[in-house]
């Protein structure tokens, strides 16, 4: 409590003495929910905020089979009508990898120059979501009819649909089912591979994992203002465009510098950058799609060298080459690495794949051919001889068939850059453009060429095989769990789920976490329990009473699938969610209880329980509420929390004085280290009052006047010498908060003989 004070201190004149102003008490947000669970993107180790449908899909993706938290989600959007607001905490098992996609530099001789990784505001954003893209090429261990062992450590699943393909079996693949840590990949039983490979000795294998569309990808354009020194990025989700920066500079010194843009900009979820350039920015340092040398080129068909040599020769004479390349169909990104053992006329080279590992000795000047998964080449020199100890190391970068169709091709991007063509397919070295184009009217051999067309990112991984209890007890730890982010926003009363998450281990510790915190905790009972004598066991026996926690029994029901045609039997927490969100705001409180014929959840098709009507006798006094149809409707019945304090037996009042509770922790920063007086004292007690006014007058608390409903004591009674000496400033406030009406009695009988009826 601030006062100000204006005009002279010993001299004479008008002095002004400023009164702080009343501190009036901001009401929270109503309808504040939060779920912990598997999602299909999101940051991890952070409280993020979906408030719409669209908010979500952007944010955290859409339908997936390992979780139940997304149908809870677009449930609770669906029957909450825009009310409220639904904060997500992602899980995973610390295995999680996200995707990346390097970009080069537009420099004759490529350089890794941007690497574009999966992100969130700039976190990282892991998953398959943004590109599952991955490669393994190698000689497989040993084979059994529907299993393989690749030899090489694998996270559990990365490999999940991948397809293998066998040189031993040409012409066919084989689908993945599943994989180990020990990378043995496992086949659906029809498979058998023993009898496909027939005793053939050659044991290569490629085993490639697509995106099939569900990716991120990249497209690279020149700068919008500046073209010839900027450049611009428009990012993909599926295809549809999600992000796009016109104008973006590789020097960091520029307010542009595409660091600081993109990793900064709080509206981007789909990546982040990092700046891999460590020379001089010059225009050539921008990153592209695909940037080369043309070598040969015809009206319709541009062909470009896909390698690229670098050579560490001890005698600076010799000149190396490489020529004669082949390229296959199947042919791999990779990097040899090629070391002179023997040196002179005819030098011997040891040769190592990045992707392959070891493979046999390379020859000077003789042809080297390998296997189908890389080109064929010829090493030479010339001017001086190699020495033992050079080393020559190749650089091959084919391209995918057909990842640029429908991009565009500029043949030469130094003297004409707005000449471009239509891309209508590419092999990993040849690209072709529209018929009756003419490449040749603009491009020559060695002009540099750009092609602009989307780039999906690779290698990410969900990381959710292993979650168990312990990733979920973790988020819920009160001392360090990301929900903790919540207060301080004046967020009030916050209803806390794990949609599809029924684990004992689970649910108590959200039972605690929202007793630690006085927020409100939603039970599921398991689908699997389908009668009252079971579901009540396993409320007072299993999980235990809280006086935070609410439950619905079937707290499960067959919904239409979202995904396709049938039925899904989905957990309820979402719609329950919506529709007490939706009460909430109706009311603009928690003082009405969301249960009633008016109540409905309109996407229940059937109940677990089948047409059994439930016993509320034995379900309403343990505080399980329930889920029936009444009149071709499912509804919400039930007023009842699973409180050990029987004060708070009606949900609505632990709801509702927890909202009040919340909203006074965060409210009253300013009256900590004013003076300790009656002045104090008055204003803390009007500020009060201005906060229930509203709150009587809406019906939130139950009286015939005002004074009846609230008592509020802030005086020297409760703030003796000893409490203000010891830096404590009391008040004690007494609420007779709204009943709910539970059961309408109605007395009826036949009147006696003595009294007139005739009316």
């Amino acid at each position: 409590m601030a006062n100000r004070r204006f005009g002279p201190t010993l001299g004479a004149g008008v002095v002004i003495r400023e009164q702080d102003a009343d501190k009036p008490i901001q009401p929270a947000q109503l309808g504040v929910t939060a779920y912990t669970g598997i999602m299909e993107r999101g940051p991890i180790g952070r409280l993020f905020l979906a408030s719409k449908k669209k908010d979500y899909q952007a944010k955290a993706g859409g339908y997936i089979p390992e979780s139940l938290l997304p149908d809870c989600a677009f449930d609770f959007y669906n029957l909450s009508n825009g009310a409220g607001e639904l904060w997500l905490q992602r899980i995973v098992d610390g295995t999680q990898k996200a995707a990346e996609l390097v970009l080069y530099s537009r420099h004759p001789i490529r350089q890794s120059i941007l690497k574009i990784i999966a992100g969130y505001q700039g976190d990282l954003n892991p998953g398959r979501w943004a590109g599952k893209k991955n490669i393994i090429v190698g000689e497989y261990d040993s084979v059994t009819a529907f299993t393989l062992d690749t030899g090489k450590t694998m996270e559990v699943n990365e490999f999940k649909d991948a397809i293998l393909r066998l040189s031993a079996v040409p012409g066919k693949s084989y689908k993945v089912l599943s994989n180990d840590a020990a990378g043995v990949l496992t086949f659906n039983s029809d498979v058998d591979l023993v009898t496909d490979i027939d005793g053939d000795p050659n044991q290569l294998y490629s085993l490639e994992l697509s995106n099939d569309g569900r990716e991120l990808s990249i497209e690279v354009l020149d700068g919008l203002d500046s073209p010839t020194t900027e450049f611009g990025l428009v990012a993909y989700l599926n295809g549809e465009e999600v992000k796009r920066y016109d104008n973006l500079s590789m020097d960091p010194d520029s307010p542009r510098y595409v660091e600081k843009v993109i990793n900064d900009d709080t509206g981007n979820y789909y990546f982040k950058v990092e700046d891999l350039n460590s020379g001089t920015v010059t225009q050539l340092t921008r990153p592209a799609n695909v940037y080369g040398k043309i070598k040969t080129v015809t009206a319709t068909v541009l062909t470009a060298d896909i390698h690229e040599v670098q050579a560490s020769v001890q005698n600076p004479l010799t000149v190396v080459g490489v020529d004669s390349l082949t390229y296959g169909g199947s042919v791999k990104r990779d990097t040899l690495t090629l070391t002179c053992t023997v040196g002179g006329a005819g030098a011997t080279f040891t040769v190592a794949s990045a992707l392959q590992g070891a493979l046999p000795n390379l020859t000077e000047a003789v042809a080297y051919v390998t296997n189908e998964y890389l080109a064929d080449f010829t090493l030479n020199a010339t001017g001086a001889e190699f020495t033992a100890g050079d080393v020559v190391v190749i650089e091959f970068y084919p391209w995918v068939a057909n990842e640029f169709a429908g991009g565009v091709l500029t043949p030469d991007h130094v003297n004409a850059r707005r000449t471009r063509f239509e891309i209508v397919s590419n092999t990993v070295n040849t690209i072709t453009v529209k018929t009756g184009s003419d490449l040749t009217a603009v491009g020559a051999i060695n002009d540099l060429f750009m092609v602009e067309s989307p780039q999906s990112l690779g290698g990410g991984y969900d990381g959710i095989e292993d979650v168990d209890d312990t990733e979920y007890i973790q988020a819920y730890d009160s001392g360090t769990s990301p929900l903790n982010s919540l207060f301080g926003k004046n967020k009030g009363f916050v209803k806390l789920a794990t949609p599809g998450v029924t684990s004992t281990a689970v649910q108590k510790a959200g039972l605690s976490y929202a007793e630690a915190k006085n927020y409100g905790y939603r039970v599921e009972i398991p689908a699997n329990i389908v009668d009252e004598q079971s579901a009540e066991e396993y409320i007072n026996e299993t999980i235990g009473r809280n006086d935070f926690g609410k439950v619905h029994f079937p707290s499960y029901a067959y919904v239409p699938n979202p995904q396709g045609e049938g039925l899904k039997l989905s957990s309820l927490t979402g719609a329950f969610h919506g529709r007490e969100a939706l009460v909430a705001k109706n009311y603009d409180g928690y003082h009405k209880v969301a249960g009633g014929i008016d109540v409905t959840l309109p996407n229940v098709i059937k109940l677990p329980t089948l047409d059994k009507v439930l016993d509320e006798e034995l379900l309403n006094p343990a505080g399980i509420n329930v889920v029936k149809f009444v009149k071709g409707n499912a509804i919400m019945w039930g007023a009842r929390s699973l409180a050990i304090d029987p004060a708070f037996k009606f949900v609505q009042q632990r709801e509702q004085l927890s909202h009040y509770e919340n909203i006074f922790r965060e409210s009253f920063d300013f009256i900590i280290f004013a003076i300790n007086n009656a002045t104090a004292r008055s204003r803390l007690e009007t500020s009060f009052v201005t906060f229930f006014l509203p709150e009587f007058a809406k019906g939130a608390l139950n009286g015939n006047t005002f004074e009846d409903a609230v008592s509020i004591k802030i005086d020297d009674e409760n703030n003796p010498p000893e409490e203000i000496a010891a830096g404590n400033l009391n008040a004690e406030i007494k609420l007779k908060l709204a009943e709910t009406v539970e059961r309408f009695v109605i007395t009826i009988g036949k009147a006696g003989i003595f009294e007139d009826l005739s009316a």
